[in-house]
């Protein structure tokens, strides 16, 4: 509060004006100054009081703006990008292979080696066998030692030469040659599924952090393209050769590569993170607190509370007390400051 306002005190003691410096007052003498928060009483018997001054504060700030959802440009940027491209070319690939792999399996176990439906379907066990172990034991202590990039390219080149010796009639007709090559193909294939799903957070991340939503379906949709366009290819494939459709799959897995390449992707090293501005950094230093803002003056005329326990007495009635004054009241952030001016003194209860 700023200096030399009247203080008028109705806790047992008359009307006094005092000038308050810090906490601890000890009213007494008519306008006498206190002296590191100190006064004395003309009056009689002294009596410590302790005053707490209201602060004036200003009003709070308005709320924050909602965030924008994003431009549409960030959602373009992110599919034109090289990293999107080769992504959802992958994703068209895993979806291609699959649904691949299992029209290709039925027809030979029924046509080639003369399966009976029992037969197919208990085979299929082998399936979520392989795809657990692929998931649990071989992919995160590859992703750990190589990095997704890697992962995603070796996984291509195997999956493209397992097709290859996959289309060699000696061993499609032969049903340890299928079943062996059965496994391995949905380990290489799996090996290439979690590492590409891995870096749409990264792509999102990147581009536009704001369509996480639409990115990742994107990416779904190219994958359920590749499950729907599979299917078709390799039965129509199928009835001229067994092989002509193993070859279908081995051309798609092996533009893995290629499009990483002509999308400037690095092949056998992962891309460097998004660069994190300095200011939002988590290893950036805290900003300086902002300074106080300056207390709006009160208008003339204006009371301002001041609350005094007399401590003598348990009557909480007579320790409330007014201050009217004329001049401005200043309040810093501790809420201790010195009342000034004596213009319109009136004695009065809060």
């Amino acid at each position: 509060v700023a200096a030399g306002a009247a203080v008028v005190i109705n806790g047992g003691v008359s009307r006094s004006e005092v000038e308050i410096i810090g906490g601890d007052v000890s009213p007494g003498v008519t306008n006498a100054a206190a002296t590191g928060g100190k006064a004395s009483s003309q009056m009689g018997a002294e009596k410590d009081v302790e005053v707490g001054i209201t602060k004036v504060s200003p009003p709070p700030p308005p709320p924050p703006l909602a965030a924008s959802e994003g431009s549409g440009s960030e959602l373009s940027d992110a599919f034109r990008s090289g990293a999107m491209i080769s992504h959802c070319y992958t994703a068209f690939n895993v979806g291609y292979q699959f649904m691949g792999f299992i029209v290709v399996f039925v027809l030979m176990a029924k046509q080639v080696l003369g399966w009976t439906p029992m037969m197919v379907g208990w085979s299929f066990i082998a399936i979520p066998v392989a795809n657990m172990f692929t998931m649990y034991f071989a992919v995160p202590p590859a992703v750990k030692a190589f990095g997704v990039h890697p992962c995603i390219i070796i996984s291509s080149v195997f999956t493209t030469v397992v097709l290859a010796v996959f289309a060699v009639p000696a061993v499609n007709r032969h049903p340890i040659g299928i079943v062996c090559i059965t496994f391995l193909l949905i380990v290489c294939v799996v090996t290439m599924q979690i590492p590409n799903q891995m870096r749409i957070k990264t792509i999102a991340d990147t581009y536009a952090p704001k369509h996480v939503g639409r990115i990742t379906g994107a990416s779904r949709v190219f994958f359920a393209g590749g499950q729907t366009m599979s299917p078709i290819v390799c039965s129509l494939l199928f009835v001229q050769s067994p092989s002509l459709a193993l070859l279908s799959m081995m051309c798609v897995a092996s533009l893995v590569p290629v499009v990483f390449l002509l999308t400037g992707q690095p092949m056998f090293r992962d891309p460097l993170p998004p660069r994190v501005p300095e200011a939002t950094a988590p290893w950036a230093a805290p900003p300086p607190p902002a300074p106080a803002p300056a207390p709006a003056p009160a208008p003339a005329g204006r009371a301002s509370v001041i609350d005094v326990d007399g401590g003598d007495d348990d009557n909480d009635d007579d320790d409330a007390h007014t201050i009217l004054f004329g001049d401005a009241v200043e309040a810093p952030a501790g809420g201790v400051g010195v009342v000034t001016g004596s213009s319109g003194m009136k004695q009065g209860k809060a």
